[in-house]
């Protein structure tokens, strides 16, 4: 659809229009006065499919500007026409699918705007179509009836009339010489009969004939018309249907000649004349072929040693070659000695044939190198373990160089060169560096930086001279070579230099170990308790945190509280059961072994020394739990018995005197410090 806008300048011929009381075809008007209602609208323009369609509005005054509008928006923009009081929107062509559209005009004055109401389209449909198809047709035309379909619109949209269609002719089937064609439609016969479809020539040893294909009558059927004579070669034709009357006579050949032709290998030929036309026929002569002539065989010298040599000689016709066996031309075996990892044995190089089989012998293996077959050279067997008798003095070899204290040391090797775990001596010490200085309680000397040797020749004694670091309780000499010696004073006046236990009261007074009854009394003769012996270990251990009580008969407030839940706490003493630990109870010899027994345990010395106590006439007074730790005291020499009446006894269930426990007390840090 076109949609077309018209302006027209001729104001009169509107006005007069816009006052007529009939419009143009497919036209409607509408009279605006600006900026009031629209009034008698003229009835809605109805069309048919395909013509032009138009509206028009009409003002009372030029100088107005149209904008006419569809549904869908603007169709045009608007302009000002000078001098025009109309306008119309034409649309071209409508179609059917344009019924029902709307369309309005708005008019612009200056700031004032007025528009149409919506003006409706309608389109009629034209039903002037014989189109024939599926939507349609009513029924289809035959050869019998005939058929109808309905009018239409060209947007497709049936009329409600129909128009007919004619009859059709028959069609289909197919006529023959017999029969005519049969109608697909109907089932009835129609048309003429067909001309009959003749085949090729057909023929019989007189007469030929053509036959139709589809009703099978013979036409023309007549006798041979021969065309030339019958030969050896050629056949007789018949020049109508070209059929045969008379096959070939064949040649007939009765006497043959040879043509000399034979070879060694290939039979030769023979020729003979055909009894009437002369031609020549040739043929193989079987069994003519005259065979290879050899006279003089040669000797080719390729005998093995496992099959007889060739001889060859020439045809003397042709010049192939023949070759034969050589009866007896065998050459003797070559033997050649073989060998794997066990035997060795003579094989053939030609035939392979072996003999004499026997296993490896001779030759010497090493520690690096198998043993060599002294017969054919075979590396056999295993090697030997090493043998580190070889004395090489090289560094490679060597341990240890040469000092004052030995000669240098070298490993044993083996001739491998693989260094064994023994040594050698090779070669002389070396002398003393005596570059170094000593000394000993009561001499001071040279010493050799190596060995730590004295030099014997160079002791000189001490010269002792009183050190200013000397106190009341301990005297301090010094020598010019550093050495010192220390003279401790005891405050006691019941222990004498003399005394057996004297050196034992020193050590364990002035390390705190055991101090006296008063200050100037020891009592050496004096027994010992339970909770002394325990205090003793527990200042030499530096008086560590305690646990909790473990004894009914022992408070943490007394003197000896502390000791005693300590070395419960680690095990050393074990009390006598029932809670009780009996503090103030007199400690005999093999509790004191037991205790310090334990205690080494605790400290992780080394408790494996054990003495046999048989050499003690009261050994079976020792109590059981006792045995172990005074094996031990007694095998590192801390208890050594009493000596009495000219016997030595262990009395392990004497009390233990403040000297004997001094004793013990020395010996043990002493065996410790060691």
């Amino acid at each position: 659809m076109k949609m077309i806008i018209k302006r027209s300048v001729i104001l009169i011929l509107m006005i007069l229009l816009c006052f007529s009381s009939s419009v143009s075809a497919g036209m409607v008007r509408f009279t605006v006065p600006l900026m009031e209602e629209i009034f008698f609208p003229l009835p809605e323009p109805a069309v048919d499919y395909g013509k032009d369609a138009s509206f028009g509005v009409m003002v009372y005054h030029d100088g107005c500007t149209f904008q006419w509008y569809s549904e869908e928006g603007a169709l045009v923009d608007g302009k000002d026409v000078i001098g025009s009081t109309t306008d119309t929107l034409t649309l071209m062509a409508v179609e059917c699918s344009d019924n029902g559209k709307r369309f309005r005009c708005e008019v612009t004055d200056g700031d004032m705007v007025a528009s149409t109401e919506w003006m409706v389209l309608t389109v009629n449909h034209v039903f002037d179509c014989e189109d024939q198809n599926e939507k349609t047709l009513i029924k289809k035309a035959t050869c019998k009836e005939k058929g109808a379909c309905y009018y239409s619109c060209a947007c497709g949209e049936l009329a409600d009339r129909i128009f007919f269609i004619d009859t059709v002719d028959h069609h289909g089937g197919i006529a023959t010489c017999k029969a005519r064609a049969i109608c697909e439609d109907c089932g009835e016969s129609y048309g003429d009969l067909s001309s009959h479809m003749f085949g090729d020539w057909q023929y019989s040893d007189e007469f030929h004939w053509k036959q139709c294909l589809v009703c099978r009558e013979k036409h023309g059927e007549a006798k041979h018309v021969p065309d030339g004579d019958v030969d050896c070669m050629e056949s007789q034709y018949c020049k109508i249907c070209l059929g045969v009357i008379t096959p070939p006579l064949g040649h007939i050949f009765t006497v043959y000649h040879s043509n000399n032709d034979a070879t060694c290998l290939l039979d030769g030929t023979e020729t003979a004349v055909c009894d009437h036309c002369e031609v020549t026929h040739t043929r193989r002569d079987v069994g003519s072929a005259l065979g290879h002539c050899f006279t003089h065989y040669v000797y080719q010298n390729d005998s093995t040693c496992f099959s007889d040599g060739t001889e060859i000689a020439l045809c003397e016709r042709c010049g192939i070659t023949d070759t034969r066996t050589k009866e007896n031309s065998k050459t003797p075996h070559s033997y050649m000695m073989r060998s794997d990892k066990t035997k060795h044995w003579l094989e053939c190089v030609s035939c392979k044939t072996t003999k004499e089989y026997e296993d490896h012998k001779g030759g010497v293996a090493t520690c690096i190198e198998k043993a060599h077959c002294e017969i054919c050279g075979k590396e056999y067997g295993k090697t030997v373990s090493h043998v580190f008798d070889q004395k090489i003095a090289e560094d490679v070899y060597r341990f240890a160089k040469a000092d004052c204290m030995g000669s240098a040391l070298y490993y044993y090797s083996c001739v491998c060169g693989m260094k064994g775990e023994e040594f050698f001596a090779y070669g002389d010490p070396l002398p003393h560096k005596y570059d170094g200085f000593g000394f000993d309680e009561n001499v001071h000397y040279s010493l050799c930086s190596v060995c730590g040797k004295r030099h014997t020749d160079t002791a000189e004694e001490h010269i002792w001279v009183l050190s200013d670091e000397s106190s009341i309780d301990k005297e301090i000499f010094e020598c010019m070579c550093g050495a010192k010696k220390y003279h401790y004073m005891l405050p006691f006046h019941d222990v004498d230099e003399n005394d057996w236990f004297y050196d034992d009261v020193i050590y364990v007074y002035h390390h705190g170990l055991l101090r006296g009854m008063k200050d100037d009394t020891f009592g050496p003769d004096t027994v010992t308790s339970r909770a002394m012996i325990v205090t003793i270990l527990y200042r030499l251990e530096g008086e560590p945190q305690i646990g909790a009580d473990n004894f009914d008969d022992v408070s943490a407030t007394d003197w000896y509280g502390s000791a005693v839940l300590w070395a419960a706490e680690i095990g050393v003493v074990n009390g006598y059961g029932n809670g009780l630990f009996g503090p103030d109870d007199d400690v005999t010899r093999e509790q004191i072994a037991s205790i310090l027994y334990r205690y080494a345990q605790y400290k992780k010395y080394n408790v494996s020394v054990s003495a046999d106590l048989k050499s003690f006439p009261d050994q079976d007074t020792v109590s059981v739990w006792a045995e172990d730790s005074l094996c031990w005291a007694v095998g590192e020499g801390l208890i050594n018995g009493v000596f009495e009446n000219g016997t030595v006894f262990l009395n392990p269930q004497d009390n233990a005197l403040r000297c004997q426990i001094a004793a013990i007390l020395h010996r043990f840090q002493l065996l410790n410090d060691e």
